[in-house]
């Protein structure tokens, strides 16, 4: 009898001790890799003759963040994001779709966001690093100059999904919305200058760096 009541303590006892260890790394500044999978479509009207396609980026977005705690349970902080980022749309021809072609741009982003419970807002700031247009029947891809594009700035939304956590750190399912409100190319070099929206999901490993809110437990 003894025994039977140990144990129904210990299996009590548990997740409450389970609880209070991952609480215990809520507060700690972390920092770590991501990975993301990206798609988009151009949300400006394109010249007469030509219509708007959805376009899947083929090199995925690569980067580091960085997640600072504001309280002892990380429900609220700042995420900040540098990385590689790429932005992709379609165009097609009307009544002739086989003849499109995809227009990518790369740059290297900053990326403020405000957390909260999950959930992220913020900005991305871009610097231009080129591109490339590749047409759908021609194998050889045309060069964009970085010097032809204009700096970038973004606006997303997105969810921060906490997958696993350990005592190193948390494994974080990721997806966000963006819109660019900048046009990609510098204005006075083109007239038809497009802003893509964008869809991404991804994954990120957040390592436990230092305890911020240690005084506080």
């Amino acid at each position: 009898m003894r025994k039977i009541i140990f144990l129904m303590i210990f299996l009590i006892a548990m997740p409450i001790l389970a609880e209070d260890d991952e609480m215990s790394t809520k507060g700690y500044l972390k920092i770590g890799p991501f990975i993301t999978g990206k798609g988009g479509v151009n949300t400006i009207d394109p010249p007469q003759g030509i219509k708007n396609g959805f376009a899947v980026v083929p090199l995925p977005d690569f980067g580091v963040s960085t997640l600072i705690p504001f309280t002892p349970n990380g429900q609220t902080g700042a995420l900040i994001d540098l990385a590689y980022s790429s932005y992709a749309y379609q165009l097609k021809i009307y009544g002739n779709e086989d003849v499109n072609w995809v227009e990518r741009f790369s740059y290297f982003n900053i990326g403020p966001s405000f957390f909260f419970s999950g959930f992220i807002a913020g900005l991305n700031l871009g610097f231009p690093m080129g591109g490339l247009i590749g047409e759908s029947k021609n194998s050889k891809e045309i060069e964009i100059n970085s010097s032809d594009m204009g700096m970038l700035l973004e606006i997303k939304l997105g969810a921060l999904l906490e997958l696993l956590n350990t005592p190193a750190g948390s494994l974080n399912f990721t997806i966000q919305g963006g819109y660019v409100l900048s046009g990609l190319y510098k204005s006075e070099t083109v007239r038809f200058n497009p802003q893509p929206a964008q869809l991404s999901l991804g994954l990120n490993f957040l390592f436990n760096v230092v305890n911020i809110h240690n005084e506080d437990y």
